[in-house]
């Protein structure tokens, strides 16, 4: 690997038309591999989230459903 992209941009409307994002796109070997040992040192960290684990609680608050619908307008 000798590309990384490293930014908070999105390709949604929203992340291009309103928000102010940037990425830095770095094509060199030593800082992708430095990026990859990074990233998988991160991801020992996290744990999987599933509905089976929360007992179904992602959907349970109708605010949050509510907002996934209008989400697409945003």
């Amino acid at each position: 690997d000798i590309f990384v992209s490293v930014g908070s941009g999105n390709f949604d409307n929203r992340s291009i038309r309103l928000n102010d994002e940037a990425n830095l796109d770095v094509l060199d070997r030593n800082f992708a591999a430095q990026q990859i040992r990074l990233f998988e040192s991160d991801k020992k960290q996290c744990r999987e989230v599933t509905l089976d684990k929360t007992g179904g609680l992602l959907f349970a608050n109708p605010i949050q459903q509510a907002a996934g619908v209008v989400a697409p307008q945003l």
